[in-house]
């Protein structure tokens, strides 16, 4: 499930082949089709349209990211060995 504290957490998406898989903390917790919602309902988003920091459900409904975003990161599609890799690896 996604991490709702005080703490530091590690977020990754990946998308491949119209799907994208999301982890927490180096873990897999669920994936979601080309314009599906996420199957974990906190998340709340689709994947018609990706924004990093926010999400924007309508041109006046907006909301954003309350927080810090440290070392956001682009990489081609990851496999969930990779994602752990880059979990551990982090500071």
């Amino acid at each position: 499930s996604l991490a709702v504290d005080d703490s530091w957490h590690f977020y990754a998406i990946s998308f491949s082949g119209g799907e994208a898989a999301m982890y927490v903390d180096g873990k897999y917790i669920g994936t979601a089709s080309s314009g599906q919602s996420w199957p974990i309902s906190s998340v709340g988003a689709n994947l018609r349209t990706c924004y990093v920091g926010g999400i924007t459900y309508s041109p006046t409904i907006q909301e954003f990211f309350k927080g810090n975003l440290f070392q956001p990161a682009l990489y081609p599609s990851l496999s969930s060995a990779q994602v752990q890799t880059l979990y551990a690896e982090q500071d």
